[in-house]
């Protein structure tokens, strides 16, 4: 016969709605990978900077007292 029950009607739409739903969840998944890569390629286009290191001594003449910070000297050798 062409009765349709109402919960067939709910069923079928609730299935179109997860049907539609991995859809897009899988766009989604798929755009994410996409701009991770992007970022990932745009980031080896950049020069890798090498640091140097500089020692520092320090003499217990002074009272211990710091005067080079950050790769400037403060102060002058006469400051008490």
């Amino acid at each position: 016969m062409g009765e349709k029950y109402y919960v067939d009607v709910v069923s079928a739409l609730a299935r179109q709605t997860i049907n539609r739903l991995v859809i897009v969840i899988i766009l989604l998944i798929l755009l994410l990978c996409g701009t991770n890569a992007f970022w990932f390629v745009r980031e080896q286009q950049y020069e890798v900077v090498e640091t140097t290191t500089q020692e520092v001594t320090q003499t217990a003449e002074d009272g211990g007292t710091n005067r080079f910070v950050g790769g400037d000297y403060y102060g002058n050798d006469t400051d008490s």
